[in-house]
């Protein structure tokens, strides 16, 4: 049904955020912070980064998505293109 695919496509979108937040936490915010400030951040001052950097990452996507459907059918030919 329609909840389903609906319940799926949030479920997964949900997921890539979450575990994409993670990797920039990890590998880019916390590395950067050890380095300028000298000590390791704490898990709840990560937590709140972590969620920080998904929200943004989620907003960025929207502004995306917005951005894709103003093109209409061109970007789909440009992406032939190549």
């Amino acid at each position: 049904t329609l909840y389903s695919l609906i319940y799926y496509i949030c479920s997964t979108m949900s997921s890539m955020l979450s575990s994409t937040a993670t990797i920039v936490m990890e590998d880019m915010v916390r590395p950067l912070l050890l380095w300028r400030c000298k000590r390791k951040i704490s898990d709840k001052h990560a937590t709140i980064i972590n969620k920080v950097v998904a929200v943004v990452m989620g907003l960025v996507s929207i502004v995306f998505v917005l951005f894709a459907m103003n093109f209409g059918k061109s970007i789909v030919s440009v992406s032939f293109m190549f």
